[in-house]
């Protein structure tokens, strides 16, 4: 199960639509709001993934998960499960 953690800090727990863990492209725009870019630094081994636009769009920072990752994001942030992954 991965994270949404939004800008306002709220977080859900969000689930891919195939049984087999697999996240599809639409899944992972639907997400963050936009054109993905999954971020060169996991968070505790996981991979995180953003709106490659977030800032350029002018989304509101995401302080929480820039917290966690200790770097600057914008818009909805995703942590994948340990056992998720992209096709």
């Amino acid at each position: 199960m991965a994270r949404l953690i939004q800008p306002d800090g709220t977080e859900t727990i969000v689930t891919p639509k195939a049984a087999s863990n697999e996240w599809t492209l639409a899944e992972l725009q639907h997400c963050v709001q936009g054109h993905i870019e999954r971020c060169p630094q996991q968070y505790d081994g996981h991979d995180v993934w953003v709106n490659e636009e977030g800032l350029i769009l002018e989304l509101d920072p995401n302080h929480t998960a820039s917290h966690l990752l200790q770097q600057s994001l914008y818009g909805p942030v995703l942590i994948l499960g340990a056992d998720e992954f992209v096709t």
